[in-house]
């Protein structure tokens, strides 16, 4: 580590890391908040999506999640073009809500 005290380079943290960092254990907390409401609104918009794309568009943030903070990775390395995306994506049509497949598979086995 001593070698990176003379470059222009950082070393790379997660998002806990750098929560620990900045606030110590109240930071961690809050890294992790921030990353449950980045969660929520993606799985909001994300509700009429077909799966596969949905999962798709998210397991492809993982490393670049696990090698920066959270709110560098939702500025810089594509959080908000994550929402965008998913936002503009087309619906499915035949992709039921939960209610909706409880009535059919109550219909069906009457």
């Amino acid at each position: 580590m001593q070698e990176y005290y003379q470059t222009d380079g950082s070393l790379n943290a997660n998002l806990w890391a750098t929560g620990f960092a900045r606030a110590g254990f109240i930071g961690v907390f809050i890294s992790s908040i921030i990353l449950y409401m980045f969660l929520v609104v993606y799985d909001s918009l994300a509700t009429d999506v077909d799966f596969r794309i949905s999962s798709m568009l998210i397991i492809a943030q993982i490393i670049p999640l696990a090698n920066s903070g959270i709110l560098v990775w939702i500025v810089n390395h594509s959080g908000v073009f994550l929402l965008l995306l998913i936002f503009i994506h087309p619906r499915t049509v035949n992709n039921l809500s939960r209610e909706d497949s409880e009535y059919k598979w109550k219909q069906v086995n009457k």
